[in-house]
């Protein structure tokens, strides 16, 4: 596995706002906050429930966040699929929460941590909602806990950064 903790932090160092005092960016107070969600990051065992495989060696390995590996789509977009109301191509069952919580930078970690399914889950939001992300590395097979994470998006305010698990009562 390859593990570069200097790179990983020179890209996180170089994360910066585009707000200016001609275009300020106003990050929501808490209270106006409609949806928080802890998401992490993972390197995972995919899990089958008649998968035959006799050894850990043998089962595939892959990366998920909330412990949820994507599928590729192969016929339809997904927002051709929301705007046209073509049922089966995803499902917003994506959860706000990982399945469960633990000291996600020990080398030690649950068992179930490591299992992760295959989907095309989705967050539908509302429009204008404002969404409190937190995104969570983790130690899973030693893959994920330095690895970079980026968004796709309208308008983001990344309000902070910082190494080990994520504490609430310090944000």
């Amino acid at each position: 596995m390859y593990l570069d903790f200097a790179a990983s932090l020179n890209f996180t160092y170089q994360i910066k706002s585009l707000a200016s005092p001609e275009y300020p960016i106003n990050v929501p107070p808490d209270n106006d906050i409609t949806t928080r969600m802890f998401i992490t990051a993972s390197m995972n065992s995919l899990y089958y429930e008649d998968s035959g495989f006799v050894s850990c060696t043998e089962i595939p390995v892959a990366s998920c966040v909330n412990n949820i590996s994507w599928v590729n789509l192969r016929s339809t977009d997904l927002l051709q699929a929301y705007y046209r109301n073509i049922s089966g191509i995803y499902s917003t069952d994506f959860p706000d929460q990982p399945p469960a919580y633990y000291n996600f930078t020990e080398a030690t970690y649950l068992k179930d941590a490591t299992l992760t399914v295959q989907g095309t889950k989705v967050k539908v939001l509302s429009y204008n909602e404002s969404v409190e992300i937190v995104f969570q590395g983790t130690d899973v097979q030693g893959g994920s806990v330095n690895h970079p994470l980026h968004m796709h998006g309208y308008k983001f305010s990344m309000v902070g950064y910082g190494f080990g698990n994520y504490d609430n009562v310090k944000r």
